[in-house]
Order: structure tokens, then C-alpha cells, then sequence
């Protein structure tokens, strides 16, 4: 099986309080930590043993803010040099990064002219919905996005997501037109447009049933399974080295196996990863409370 996706979590901390993210009421919080160097350089090189062609995309990142780890510019660093051919695919809410680690993310494409986007989430278009939503400030969320827009100078591709109601269409925040309107006139006042910018309105999920919104009051039945791309080709792994089933996985439910004593062809080899991927694909029966049975967005 190839790697189309690898998303790695450097560091368990993320600053946000996300009123529509699980992550305050999740098991990073409560087991914080970082990803030690030689663990990291380890999962590198083992990606390559495993796939020695991979191309696909490389997130430094997962249910965390990738800047909350300060050597998160020398992690993308080492896999441009380790990877034959990633696609980089960075998201942050910006709050946490400095102007000095934009300059070296700025200088590290100069350099090496990688493939890939930065991720921008920014969800509220004022001051009070902003930080009534995320929890973080306003002020600082746009003058590090300004900074950043200024430093690319429309090269690398930038996407800012913009969250305006729920995949079920039962909790609304506001409108695309809304947030179009909001980021073009940003744009317009800064002098900063480019082709390089997406705007990107953004439907929020449940996260497998982990999210607890007040007011919204989403489906909780159990989904019936026939499969989904997280078991074909991608690997999620925390920062204690373990790889779990899905990007959903806020509660530490379906530990598949540990990259500090196996590699990835014995964890996709394991009869723990064959069971789960029978699951998902609806071969095996599955309990009620199985996380993929709890998704919104299942085989998307």
C-alpha cells in the first residue's frame, strides 16, 4: 500500500478553544508532550524504507497548533531533505508564530522551492466573534497573516478558512458571501492580492461525535460502514510515536501501533491495523461506539 498521506504530530499543545473543535475536552490536553528529535528523524527515514518514492502530502501537524512546537520550521526542514518529492501541507491559526519564523518558513522555500500550502484558520470576521470562536486574539491572528501574505509576496499558495456553519447545515456562524466580502476587502486594504490566495468557507464537522457545541444538537446515530480513504494509504501518528486511525481521534481510542518499536509495514502488516481496516470497510462488525461509526464526513 503507498503513502498518499502522513500527518505528524510534533507537539500535543494547541493554544485555540475552538468552540467547534474537541480538542479542550480532549486526551492531548490531559497527556500533553513533544515529539522527541531522534523519534521524529526516525519516522522519516522509515516513511522512505517503506514508500522510497513518496510524493504525497507530508502535514506537519495534528489536532494541535504547529507552532506551539518552536522547532516546527527545522521539522519541515528535515523532511524536504529527507523526502523525495513531499507535498507540505501546513495549518495554523497564526497566534503562536513569530516574525522571525515566518522569515525562516519565507527563506526555507526560497531555498528549496517546495510543493505544497500554508493553511490558515481564522474563524470570526470581528474582533468579538474571533475570539468568542477561537479564543485567541484578533489583532495579533491578522497582523502575523499580513506579515506572511507580505513575506510570500504571491509565490506560495495560502489558504484561509473561514468556518460558517456546520456539515449538517443545523448550527450557522455566517455566510460565504460574508466572508468573501470581509477577506477581500482585507486583502484590497493590505495591497496584498495574489492568485496564490484562497478563500475558503469552511463547513465544521462533529469530529466523530467529539465536539460539544451549545445549540447544536447533531446526529448521533450510528453511521453504517463501506470504507474510507483514512485506511488506504495514510498515517497518523501522535507525538509519542503512536499511529492512530484517523485525524478524529481526540480521545486516544484507536492506538493501531508504536513507531518507537515498530516500523510501518509491521503496523499495516499487524492483525490490530487488519481489524480496524476491516471494520472501517464493513467486513468485521464494529461496536455502536466505534469512532468511525460516529463521523459525519465518513468515506470522504
Amino acid at each position: 500500500m503507498k503513502l498518499n498521506l502522513i500527518q505528524i504530530q510534533t507537539t500535543s499543545h494547541c493554544n485555540g478553544r475552538c468552540i467547534m473543535c474537541p480538542y479542550k475536552d480532549s486526551w492531548f490536553v490531559k497527556n500533553s508532550g513533544v515529539m522527541k528529535e531522534e523519534l521524529y528523524n526516525q519516522i522519516l527515514d522509515d516513511i522512505i524504507e517503506y514508500d522510497p518514492a513518496f510524493a504525497g502530502k507530508f502535514c506537519p501537524y495534528l489536532c494541535n497548533e504547529p507552532f506551539a512546537d518552536k522547532n516546527i520550521v527545522r521539522r519541515i526542514e528535515q523532511a524536504i531533505e529527507v523526502l523525495p518529492n513531499p507535498f507540505i501541507e501546513l495549518s495554523t491559526n497564526l497566534t503562536l508564530v513569530s516574525g522571525e519564523q515566518i522569515d525562516q518558513l519565507v527563506n526555507l522555500y526560497e531555498k528549496n522551492k517546495w510543493n505544497g500550502r500554508i493553511m490558515v484558520s481564522h474563524h470570526g470576521l470581528t474582533k468579538d466573534s474571533y475570539e468568542r470562536i477561537m479564543g485567541l486574539k484578533y489583532g495579533v491572528a491578522l497582523e502575523n497573516l499580513k506579515y506572511l501574505l507580505q513575506k510570500i509576496n504571491k509565490r506560495l499558495s495560502v489558504w484561509i478558512h473561514t468556518a460558517y456553519m456546520s456539515h449538517d447545515s443545523k448550527y450557522h456562524m455566517t455566510t460565504p458571501l460574508e466572508i468573501r466580502r470581509f477577506w477581500m476587502g482585507f486583502l484590497y486594504d493590505n495591497d496584498l492580492f495574489g492568485n496564490n490566495i484562497t478563500i475558503f468557507p469552511l463547513k465544521f464537522h462533529s469530529r466523530a461525535g467529539n465536539v460539544k457545541l451549545a445549540g447544536w444538537e447533531y446526529d448521533t446515530t450510528s453511521r453504517q460502514l463501506n470504507g474510507c480513504p483514512r485506511v488506504n494509504g495514510q498515517l497518523h501518528v501522535i507525538y509519542t510515536g503512536e499511529v492512530v486511525l484517523c485525524c478524529c481521534d481526540y480521545q486516544h481510542e484507536t492506538v493501531i501501533g508504536d513507531l518507537n518499536n515498530q516500523s510501518i509495514s509491521e503496523i499495516y502488516n499487524s492483525e490490530t491495523w487488519k481489524r480496524y481496516r476491516d471494520m472501517v470497510n464493513g467486513k468485521l462488525p464494529a461496536p455502536d461506539d466505534f469512532l468511525c461509526k460516529r463521523c459525519q464526513l465518513l468515506g470522504a
